[in-house]
């Protein structure tokens, strides 16, 4: 008996006392049975169980010398003529995924995995699978001085016993030195540096996954408190701006109330005034009608006595009565001064409640001017909270760092929505209407107007983009290097995406002739490869045509345009428009549209 043989033999009762328990089956069923649910109908079941049975020195379980590092599964589909295709690994359990459980690829999947026992069962439903496939079962195990075993076993259609397959490293090129020492290890057979190999792969395999799994979870975390924050931002927002809604309507019911009480009252005290001084006017009427009766009194007894002493005859005998006389004249004068008097007193209470009056009239409209500015603030507020409302109810708050003080009035109040960055060979009007060519997060450079930045893309805010309601104003500026060299503010109310780029709802704009002067072009899109067009004319052709601003997307056009990248912004430098080919125009570093909400 030769030394291989008896090797052979060697191996063989090794196999039978310590693997004795590795197993592989296909079991296959009518396909038109039903199997575990009335949808699911099972054609076969894979089966593939290992269980270490070897023991140390000490007899007991913990002391085993082996431990299992992974069972799998593979598949290949026969040809017609008998050729087998790619070994594919359909399932596969590890120590770092120790527990199976899922359905692939209309495969049902459960396994399990242990230091010393290991098995994967497979729920067949294709009725290729069942009837034109092979399946190997590869099992790996290493001992306690590092050493791997593999085990295979072959079932499924035409298996051939003899056949030699190898389902991980089917189509893997091996080095000469490594089949060298494959050809030269006596311990553990050909098979050993595959096992190693596959081991360590699939080591590598399972951290990768375990880390992807990792990060997915934490983004998912993240994304979900990130939620939960926004809807509870969004639902304080919504209590605090309820809870002012409700609080002015309390103060304008409270003011209504206090206003109309106070109009009461004013009116009521105007009656009262009017009715006293009603009556003193009635007295002092009375009083002067008394007066010019005691004077046409006075008047007549005057006369008699004028005429009395006209008769000499008569002097002697009328002394007394004269004497009577001069005594009722002294006591009517006595009494003509106490009217004098009374007047005097009467007039100038006529005239105290006069000015009271007056003072009440002006302390009643002097309160109702303050009414009156109360309510206008009231209903400005109001105001504001609904635009607020409107503006940021629906979720469209935004990171304040969006928002410009371009025309430096000390208020931040433009949005910036889209940035155009030249010579980047990305075309600006795509970019600007549907987003095409801007990745998901561009540069900070691109969001801003500071060229110590590095910016390689166009910037658009699409956020603003799709809401575009509640516009004021819309301002298109014109940069060179970080400052803004050229702007056209146009009318934003009731706008589109393109309809607010025309000439009839520019409001202002640093090209003192842009509203003055003609023009042949005012769009965003009526010339197919100038864009943001405005022009004056084309009378004298490509040598002479002028214009405030256009941006190409192309090389194609007049020789001013045909350069090696584009887009390209060409504008006019001064207060007018400029010949293109003219020193007059410049080429600008970068565009801005910024909107301004009422």
């Amino acid at each position: 008996m030769t030394d291989k043989m008896i090797k052979v033999i060697l191996f063989l009762v090794c196999f039978m006392q310590c693997c004795h328990c590795f197993d592989f089956t296909l079991e296959l069923h009518d396909p038109d049975s039903s199997s575990g649910s009335q949808t699911r109908h099972v054609c076969g079941i894979l089966r593939c169980t290992e269980a270490l049975t070897d023991q140390g020195q000490s007899g007991n379980q913990s002391n085993m010398s082996r431990q299992l590092t992974s069972l799998s599964v593979y598949k290949t589909r026969l040809g017609g003529d008998g050729t087998r295709g790619r070994w594919r690994q359909l399932a596969s359990v590890t120590p770092r995924r120790s527990d199976v459980s899922r359905v692939s690829d209309g495969v049902k999947i459960s396994g399990q995995l242990s230091d010393h026992q290991a098995t994967l069962s497979l729920e067949l439903v294709k009725i290729h699978d069942c009837q034109q496939s092979q399946f190997s079962c590869v099992v790996i195990a290493v001992d306690n001085q590092d050493q791997s075993s593999v085990k295979k076993s072959l079932v499924g259609r035409a298996v051939n016993a003899q056949t030699d397959f190898d389902p991980q490293f089917q189509a893997t090129k091996v080095s000469v030195p490594v089949r060298k020492f494959m050809a030269t290890d006596d311990h553990f057979g050909s098979d050993e540096p595959f096992a190693r190999l596959v081991s360590l792969f699939q080591a590598k395999f399972d951290r990768m996954d375990d880390s992807f799994k990792s990060l997915e979870n934490r983004l998912e975390d993240k994304v979900s408190a990130l939620d939960s924050t926004m809807e509870a931002r969004f639902r304080d927002l919504d209590l605090r701006i309820n809870s002012l809604e409700n609080r002015l309507e309390d103060k304008f019911v409270h003011l209504d109330t206090h206003v109309a009480a106070a109009f009461s009252q004013t009116k009521r005290h105007e009656s009262d005034n009017e009715g006293i001084c009603g009556q003193l006017a009635s007295k002092f009427d009375d009083m002067v009608a008394k007066q010019e009766d005691n004077r046409k009194q006075l008047d007549t007894c005057v006369a008699e006595i004028n005429k009395v002493s006209k008769n000499d005859n008569v002097k002697a005998n009328i002394s007394d009565q004269l004497f009577s006389a001069i005594k009722s004249m002294q006591l009517i004068e006595t009494n003509l001064t106490s009217f004098n008097n009374q007047l005097d007193s009467l007039e100038t209470a006529v005239d105290q409640c006069t000015l009271a009056t007056n003072e009440k009239h002006n302390r009643a409209n002097v309160f109702e001017s303050n009414m009156t500015n109360l309510s206008e603030l009231t209903r400005g507020l109001a105001s504001s909270v609904n635009t607020f409302r409107k503006a940021y109810g629906s979720g469209a708050l935004v990171s304040v760092n969006e928002f410009f003080d371009p025309l430096n009035t000390g208020k931040r109040e433009w949005r910036l929505v889209f940035r155009g960055t030249p010579y980047i060979n990305i075309q600006v009007y795509p970019a600007y209407i549907h987003g095409t060519g801007i990745p998901i997060e561009v540069e900070e450079g691109c969001k801003q107007f500071n060229r110590s930045l590095p910016c390689a893309n166009h910037y658009r805010n699409r956020v603003a983009f799709d809401n575009w309601t509640g516009i004021d104003e819309i301002m298109f500026a014109v940069y060179k290097g970080d400052q803004m060299v050229q702007r056209v503010i146009f009318n934003g109310k009731s706008s589109s995406l393109t309809s607010w780029f025309t000439e009839g709802r520019v409001i202002d704009s640093s090209w003192d002739d842009l509203t003055t002067k003609s023009h042949n072009f005012f769009s965003l899109t009526k010339d197919n490869n100038r864009k943001f067009f405005i022009n004056h004319d084309y009378n004298k052709g490509c040598d002479g045509f002028r214009g405030w601003f256009m941006a190409t997307d192309s090389n194609q056009g007049c020789a001013v345009e045909n350069t090696v990248s584009y887009p390209n912004f060409f504008y006019a430098i001064g207060k007018t428009f400029a010949v293109w080919t003219s020193s007059n125009a410049g080429r600008a570093d970068a565009i801005g549209i910024f909107l301004k909400y009422e």
